[in-house]
């Protein structure tokens, strides 16, 4: 395969979101490739402020006004800003800032774990809330998750900067990060984490750009993809078939009967579920 240009990496695509349709029991369709595998990313040394600085606070300061922050050196990535609104969810509303000065707003669900870091979920989309119950079923299994909601317009290297942060967070092992998007989202997930080898799994719920997205995808593995699309979308449907017929093993294509991008959670009860499954896996 050809490898990813710089075309390509600055990309530009617009984010679409879905509305959440009521609930439903519909029947989902798994196909495993294999045992997860994750690709050692043993090359790839990212430490957080606290390791770099000494950070003396219980969980690394409180962003970008902790006394780790401030000592990052220039033009560092700073980790999420906690703006102390915490939701019912257990959610706590935080900020990042992108390179171009642009806010970025987001739910975190974090693990206060002082013994150690976990793995970090990044969610990415244009509208928070319609992700249901798939943010808190993944805090319940045990990562720490970060929803962002994206602006219309985003580059591929606005989601290093974001990733980079997210790494910082102090309760999140950076060795350890996996980014789940739907349609527009979803592609982007995968270029930005082909291109970055921060990522060690991507989550992609109606993938939409196939040619693109195969192009690039021989440049993410070995590292493992799960894919799910419904059986009646005529359009995502092929396109996640195509993409499940490259996968790199540990990876896994969910087949439901119905619905598109985050409505596939909403229709497919189980699916929240399986995709944390999944993840436990690969990160175990």
């Amino acid at each position: 395969m050809p490898k990813l240009t710089h075309a390509i990496v600055m990309l530009i695509f617009a984010v679409t979101g879905c509305s959440t349709l009521p609930p439903s029991q519909a029947t989902a369709t798994t196909r495993n490739f294999s045992a997860p595998t994750l690709a050692p990313t043993s090359e790839i040394i990212i430490r957080n402020s606290q390791e770099l600085y000494g950070d003396t606070t219980p969980f690394g300061g409180v962003g970008q006004n902790s006394i780790a922050a401030a000592a990052l050196p220039n033009e560092a990535a700073l980790p999420p800003l906690l703006s102390g609104t915490r939701e019912p969810s257990g959610a706590e509303s935080v900020q990042l800032l992108l390179d171009s000065g642009e806010v970025i707003i987001g739910d975190l669900y974090e693990q206060i774990s002082p013994e150690s870091r976990v793995a970090g979920v990044l969610i990415i989309g244009r509208d928070r809330l319609s992700w249901g119950l798939l943010p808190v079923e993944l805090f319940g299994a045990g990562f720490t998750v970060l929803v962002l909601e994206l602006p219309q317009t985003v580059r591929v290297t606005d989601l290093d900067a974001l990733l980079t942060s997210f790494s910082e967070a102090a309760t999140v092992d950076p060795s350890r990060i996996a980014v789940i998007g739907a349609e527009g989202s979803a592609d982007m997930a995968l270029l930005a984490c082909a291109t970055f080898a921060i990522c060690d799994a991507v989550v992609m719920l109606t993938p939409q750009g196939r040619d693109t997205l195969l192009n690039v995808l021989p440049n993410f593995s070995p590292r493992p993809v799960f894919v799910s699309a419904a059986q009646n979308d005529t359009e995502g449907y092929p396109i996640a078939v195509a993409i499940a017929s490259q996968f790199a093993e540990g990876s896994q294509f969910v087949e439901v009967a119905a619905g598109r991008g985050t409505s596939l959670l909403a229709l497919n009860s189980d699916l929240s579920r399986t995709i944390a499954t999944w993840l436990r896996g690969v990160f175990s």
